[in-house]
């Protein structure tokens, strides 16, 4: 009888079989860590740090593309992205594979082979709006609000910079002389309205936040005033009752207090020469100190000045600002990109000490001459554009408009018309 007969066989698999439970446990751990590294590899952390530095790139891209698209007076484009969807799964399997001797010769114990692997898949989708609607076009065209300007102010950013992109012209009215300086360096202004410009930086103009009031409807009577549910509507609508004596007794007047903007000098802020006395107002310490009649300036986009409205003329000169608006500073940045013209900062807080030349500009866009470390960089119409990272003011005057553009958008801007789903693998 040979060793097949002898059942040499079943020894064996009842030698190595002893194994088994051994081997399927770390045949188990193997798939277990496999599966566990590629999790590991793509957790949530991983995912949503990726989708938030693409949809950066992606939003920088498309304010770019439409600063450039300005540039060529051709219609513009917006998007939002609405909704980013991440869904991902892991998978694995595990083979077991015994090899078992036959013929003539000693037992010898079973081996087991095993086999392990893990798969891994991610996709995003997410719903793109497609920015069309009366409401974004009418928030894009209405003119900054004094109120946005002192915010911006008081954030930090430097004045020269918001008054190149918030100013698109001053009128200038001096002994009966009315000069129109244009913010634009397509126009034969523009020299002056920088000189101009730089003057009033000089002699600390800057931004101020007042009380104002605003009156709504008639007085009440004192009975009106006096009933329990008037006051409550009053009190949910955040107004306020001040009384007034009238020639048929006491009266009360529905208000509200809100804060609001002015320009001002602000004499702390003066630089290169430039005089406190020579602005005449208004002062921002005499805004700050509420005297009268500050918190009811009909126009805060006004201010008065010493010197004429033209080099060689004297006395007093009264400017009025004409503030831009978000689609204006859109296609004044459209003209400086075309025109390629060089607007230098020169204030001490637009440019620090050390810094380079590009940072010194107001806004630098190149034309077919990409870097590693550029910023963001498109491709229009064959040509590409790129915004170097050492143009830091640039960069600023970036991020600033990213910020007004979604000032502009609403809720109502976002039609689930107009939202196109994309799904990417």
């Amino acid at each position: 009888m040979n060793d097949l007969d002898r059942g040499s066989v079943g020894p064996s698999i009842g030698q190595g079989g002893t194994r088994r439970p051994r081997l399927m446990r770390l045949a188990a751990s193997i798939l277990a860590m496999a599966v566990a590294g590629c999790t590991f590899s793509d957790d949530l952390t991983g995912q949503v740090g990726r989708l938030n530095s693409s949809i950066e790139q992606v939003q920088n891209e498309a304010l770019l593309l439409n600063i450039v698209r300005a540039a060529d007076d051709v219609p513009l484009s917006f998007t939002q992205l609405v909704v980013v969807r991440g869904s991902g799964t892991v998978g694995g399997s595990l083979g077991v594979l015994p090899t078992v001797v036959f013929g003539n010769g000693p037992p010898m114990n079973s081996t087991f082979g095993t086999t392990a692997n893990a798969t891994a898949t991610t996709n995003t989708n997410f719903d793109l709006g497609i920015l069309e609607s009366k409401e974004f076009w009418l928030g894009l065209q209405r003119p900054l609000s004094a109120e946005t300007l002192d915010f911006l102010v008081r954030e930090g950013l430097p004045r020269e910079l918001l008054f190149y992109l918030f100013i698109q012209k001053a009128v200038l009215r001096s002994q009966g002389l009315t000069r129109t300086l244009v913010n634009d360096p397509g126009n034969p202004s523009f020299p002056a309205f920088t000189q101009e410009l730089r003057t009033a930086l000089a002699l600390g103009l800057s931004t101020e936040t007042i009380p104002r009031t605003v009156e709504y409807g008639p007085p009440l009577s004192a009975e009106r005033a006096s009933d329990l549910k008037s006051l409550v509507e009053v009190a949910k609508a955040g107004l306020l009752l001040r009384p007034e004596q009238t020639a048929n007794g006491t009266r009360y007047q529905m208000l509200s207090v809100q804060p609001a903007a002015v320009m001002c000098f602000d004499p702390s802020l003066t630089s290169g020469g430039g005089r406190a006395s020579a602005a005449l107002g208004p002062s921002c310490d005499t805004v700050r100190a509420g005297a009268p009649g500050a918190s009811s300036a009909a126009d805060p986009f006004s201010f008065t000045r010493q010197g004429g409205a033209s080099v060689d003329s004297h006395g007093t000169t009264e400017v009025k600002i004409y503030a831009r608006s978000t689609l204006d500073i859109i296609h004044f940045l459209g003209w400086l990109t075309k025109s390629g013209t060089e607007v230098e900062l020169v204030t001490p807080d637009a440019r620090p000490p050390g810094s380079s030349a590009l940072a010194d500009r107001l806004f630098v866009v190149n034309m077919d001459s990409p870097s590693a470390d550029d910023f963001v960089s498109v491709v229009y119409r064959g040509t590409r554009y790129s915004i170097p990272m050492q143009a830091t003011s640039t960069i600023r005057v970036f991020t600033l408009l990213r910020r007004l553009v979604a000032l502009s958008t609403s809720l109502n801007a976002l039609p689930v018309s107009n939202t196109v789903t994309t799904v990417v693998r």
